[in-house]
């Protein structure tokens, strides 16, 4: 693994990794998560052809909380500023279910960013996290990958008591209320159960 990497991001102390060279591709992982639970099995083969640039975002892994609402607006503003940071014009995007509503608001507020785009169980509008069938209990976290993220937080958080303490799993679900979706238009990829090194979350 690389040495810790931050950039100073709007107020926020920004972790990121970079892997590999080639065109840039920027992953960002699902609510609660982090690089290594969410990518950690991709990076090595996506960093072969790309220059790979993992986030972790506000409140995530080795990411402080600061006292700021999380949105998607907010999210996105962190990722385009930390673009810059990093000169690049534009890049590939891979979310994962929040982390692809954040690629979804950089693409709409800044289109020229973004070459590709592939998302995983990601909506398109809040409501689709109801869409009948979503929510059975197959297709949800279990109480065993609650404790693997909340032990992979504890691993690298710099507040690791801050997992259990409210607030970030509150304010990363708050993140993609009604208010805050981004509509891009009538598909949508509801959001469904992935393999083993990746996590379903918020």
């Amino acid at each position: 693994m690389p040495s810790p990497t931050y950039a100073d991001v709007n107020g926020l102390r920004l972790y990121y990794e970079v892997h590999g060279s080639g065109p840039p591709l920027v992953l960002l992982h699902g609510g609660l998560l982090t690089i290594e639970l969410n990518f950690g099995a991709l990076i090595p083969a996506l960093a072969r052809s790309h220059t790979v640039v993992a986030v972790e975002l506000q409140g995530h892994g080795h990411t402080a909380d600061i006292d700021r609402e999380m949105t998607l607006e907010n999210f996105a503003d962190d990722i385009v500023t930390l673009l810059g940071h990093l000169a690049i014009d534009e890049a590939d995007f891979f979310g994962y279910s929040l982390g692809g509503a954040v690629s979804l608001a950089v693409v709409t507020r800044h289109p020229h960013l973004v070459g590709k785009l592939v998302l995983a169980s990601t909506p398109s509008r809040r409501d689709d996290f109801a869409l009948e069938g979503q929510l059975e209990p197959g297709r949800m976290p279990t109480a065993a990958d609650g404790r693997e993220w909340e032990q992979a937080y504890r691993r690298v958080a710099p507040d690791p008591d801050r997992f259990g303490a409210d607030p970030v799993g509150l304010k990363t679900a708050r993140a993609t209320r009604p208010g805050s979706a981004v509509r891009t238009g009538p598909a949508s990829c509801p959001s469904s159960r992935p393999g083993p090194r990746s996590r379903p979350a918020a």
